[in-house]
């Protein structure tokens, strides 16, 4: 990745605690995609089919990771420390993703939430809003054109929550909101 992020302008390697990512965002798309390709392709080859690891290409990204973290068992995991710390169930969720590994997380949220008189995290009124960064193919229910209106969404939230002193209603949230469109 270090050679890729040294030939290719605009490039970077970000390492994190337990992922690589190679991020060309900043490199014109069509030559960017190109040699995510090719990393991808040379990544593949050097460890093998059976490496207990999962290369992933998102928009403008590509990230090497370990087979077991995935993002539905991290809230998984995330959901069962909240109800161990906090008595009451989920009655609101928001849940923004930005690419295709966050199809597996609304997929989790649907399936939890319809069986919420079951679920061991969320009440059975709980009111769910999954969304997608940009509009396009996703199980999420709404989308968000833009990241400013996202930022200007949560900034709405939490200046209610400040003035309200308590969580903001599901009947709010639906005042910001329009078709299935995030003001």
């Amino acid at each position: 990745m270090q050679e890729y992020c040294d030939n290719v302008d605009g490039s970077c390697v970000e390492e994190r605690n337990s992922t690589i990512v190679w991020n060309y965002k900043n490199v014109e798309e069509e030559h960017g995609q190109l040699c995510a390709k090719e990393l991808y392709d040379q990544i593949n080859h050097l460890i093998g089919p059976n490496a207990p690891i999962e290369i992933v290409q998102g928009n403008g990204f590509l990230e090497v990771k370990p087979v077991q973290l995935k993002k539905s068992t991290l809230l998984s995991i995330f959901l069962k420390e909240l109800s161990d710390q906090v008595y009451s169930k989920i009655d609101f969720l928001l849940y923004v993703g930005a690419d295709s590994s966050d199809e597996p997380v609304f997929e989790y949220l649907k399936q939890q939430t319809k069986q919420s008189t079951k679920s061991q995290y969320f009440s059975s009124d709980c009111h769910t809003n999954l969304c997608i960064l940009g509009k396009k193919p996703s199980k999420a229910d709404f989308y968000v054109d833009e990241i400013e209106r996202l930022a200007v969404l949560i900034n709405k939230l939490g200046v209610e929550t400040k003035k309200r002193k308590k969580n903001r209603s599901y009947n709010n949230l639906n005042e910001l909101t329009t078709s299935n469109h995030l003001v």
